[in-house]
């Protein structure tokens, strides 16, 4: 895909696009299988409340919960005597909301990572056939195997 468009992305880069995409899809899947048990709300500026509950995102937007400041407020978490409905969707109804399940984020999450570890493969296979350094991808031809590289001073190319 990047090679089509002519980039060729750092290994740095590639290592840590692989690897935070694995951390941000564990903790989506970690806050998704959650939030069966409990909940969490933030009031943001502007009349904004976020939800992670029942397996979703929720943003809701109440001009009646409109405030100065961005702290987030724990008496919105507070729950009505039957234990379901938070006290505050009672009193202010949203006039917006947007919900998005945390399956599908991570599910997205997922792909585009299992993505990030395709190319990253594909990639190093690439260098190993042409003979370039698999660090810095200089090209090592007419280098012996285990010959340090003259570029970056890395070892031989991996066998």
């Amino acid at each position: 895909m990047w090679y089509a468009l002519g980039m060729n992305p750092h290994p740095k880069i590639r290592k840590t696009v692989k690897w935070a995409g694995a951390a941000v899809t564990v903790l989506l899947v970690v806050v998704w299988v959650g939030s069966g048990w409990w909940h969490r709300a933030w009031l943001f500026r502007g009349g904004w409340v976020v939800y992670v509950e029942e397996g979703a995102v929720t943003a809701s937007k109440s001009p009646a919960l409109d405030v100065p400041d961005v702290t987030p407020r724990r008496e919105w978490e507070r729950r009505v005597s039957d234990g379901k409905t938070p006290i505050h969707r009672e009193i202010f109804p949203p006039t917006r909301t947007i919900r998005l399940p945390l399956w599908l984020l991570a599910s997205l999450s997922g792909a585009a990572t299992a993505g990030a570890w395709c190319v990253d493969a594909f990639v190093r296979r690439r260098a190993a056939l042409l003979n370039l350094c698999p660090k810095c991808n200089y090209n090592r031809t007419g280098f012996a195997a285990e010959a340090v590289c003259p570029e970056c001073g890395s070892g031989g190319v991996p066998s």
